[in-house]
């Protein structure tokens, strides 16, 4: 199923073991939990990825406590979002928290495209944000789009790591691509991609 271990640094410099491990209560299969974690700035909300949960279709878990020296406790049900594709998406794959926004990474939905999806959790309970976000790929290549994703303020960044570009004839190159979506009042998300060798990070 897979844990995710808090830890506090002391004035010492050293890192102490905050409470005990957290488990999801309500993961199917092996979830693989923890692949991917990201922690709200103020250090009282934690997502964590489990991409493998229900057979590969992935979900998220949220968490929060009230103050640093409490426990984490899981906060609802786990997040599985809305429109994937084809029998696995790996929700959960990457994660990435900024204030109230919380976005997921989902790199094998519609069979390795790849898409990502966005959740608001400004009224207390999590819920996703609009439909999965996919950028501008080939039709006929696989992106990966989600294997890793970046979220600050109005941006988000979303990294592909497999996606495919042709040099000469017949050589098919995985390349990696990168998109950058940016949120804005007259349309949620918007962006394009550029090629490069990056895509399996992005911060």
């Amino acid at each position: 199923v897979g844990a995710v271990w808090i830890y506090a640094r002391l004035p010492s410099g050293e890192y102490s073991q905050q409470g005990s491990k957290l488990v999801p209560n309500d993961s199917v299969g092996n979830a693989r939990f923890g692949h991917s974690v990201s922690m709200h700035s103020s250090g009282l909300v934690l997502a964590v990825g489990g991409p493998h949960d229900s057979n590969g279709v992935g979900a998220t878990w949220i968490f929060t406590r009230a103050s640093l020296d409490d426990a984490f406790v899981q906060l609802g049900s786990k997040l599985v979002g809305s429109g994937h594709s084809g029998p696995k998406s790996w929700q959960g794959y990457s994660v990435s928290l900024s204030g109230s926004t919380l976005a997921v990474g989902g790199p094998e939905d519609f069979n390795g495209v790849g898409a990502t999806w966005i959740f608001d959790g400004s009224s207390g309970a999590w819920l996703q944000d609009g439909n999965k976000i996919v950028g501008n790929y080939p039709a006929s290549s696989l992106h990966r789009q989600g294997t890793s994703v970046s979220l600050r303020d109005k941006f988000l960044v979303v990294g592909g790591v497999d996606s495919v570009h042709t040099f000469g004839p017949a050589s098919a190159v995985p390349a990696g691509s990168h998109h950058l979506f940016v949120e804005s009042p007259n349309s949620p998300v918007h962006g394009d991609h550029g090629n490069s060798h990056l895509g399996s990070a992005v911060a």
